[in-house]
């Protein structure tokens, strides 16, 4: 970990409140500016992680999207990842575990924000889960998102982006079928089985794929 960030950078990530978003952005925004036109930083991060069990278990292959955990700090529970949404992604609606701010270094997508919904349930009205803000996210841009926000992305192939997420403010998140009129929550690796959690880890080659588009790109070193 500390060889990953500068003592500076570490210091400004442990520095965060994630309780505070107007105080979050002011000072994680410049941060994740910082780090994504950082290309010597990021591909030291990828190499790290090709070499580090600990990040490829926290890492995976979902159906349409790769979660690369660049950085893990224990101290502060927060989290840097890279984001590939690959061909198809979309997702429902749904809330966070933890608020983050994330920055789109390649590509873009569709971002429906469905408001802040902070005692939401499975039992709660469905129907209460309507848009009230659509916007496309594109290359160079980002966000901050509190825990209680629900959203969706319907992502361009190939998709990048830098995320940063604070510690974990709740043991699950709520997804919402507002077609089937229903919900369900989703809880972290933590309680998932390892089995199928090592289903989902990522491959060298997967990991090779990304690095090859990265490199494309020139987000990282050729």
């Amino acid at each position: 970990m500390s060889d990953l960030l500068t003592p500076d950078r570490l210091r400004r990530i442990r520095a965060l409140d994630w309780q505070d978003v107007e105080a979050l952005s002011a000072e994680l925004t410049p941060l994740l500016e910082e780090l994504a036109a950082d290309s010597a930083w990021l591909g030291s991060a990828l190499e790290n992680l090709r070499h580090t069990p600990e990040l490829r278990d926290l890492s995976e292959r979902l159906a349409e999207l790769d979660k690369l955990v660049l950085v893990n700090d224990a101290d502060s529970g927060v989290r840097i990842r890279l984001h590939r949404f690959r061909q198809g992604y979309f997702d429902r609606p749904h809330n966070h575990r933890f608020t983050f701010g994330t920055r789109i270094l390649r590509g873009g997508y569709r971002h429906t924000v469905y408001g802040d919904h902070i005692e939401i349930t499975p039992d709660f009205d469905v129907s209460q889960v309507r848009p009230t803000l659509i916007r496309r996210e594109s290359a160079g841009g980002g966000y901050i998102i509190r825990h209680t926000l629900v959203h969706s992305v319907a992502a361009e192939p190939e998709t990048l982006t830098l995320t940063v997420r604070g510690p974990a403010q709740k043991d699950r998140m709520l997804i919402v079928d507002r077609e089937q009129g229903t919900s369900w929550w989703q809880y972290g690796v933590q309680h998932e089985d390892p089995a199928d959690v090592a289903l989902r880890r990522l491959t060298d080659d997967q990991l090779t794929e990304t690095e090859r588009l990265l490199r494309e790109q020139g987000l990282i070193p050729g």
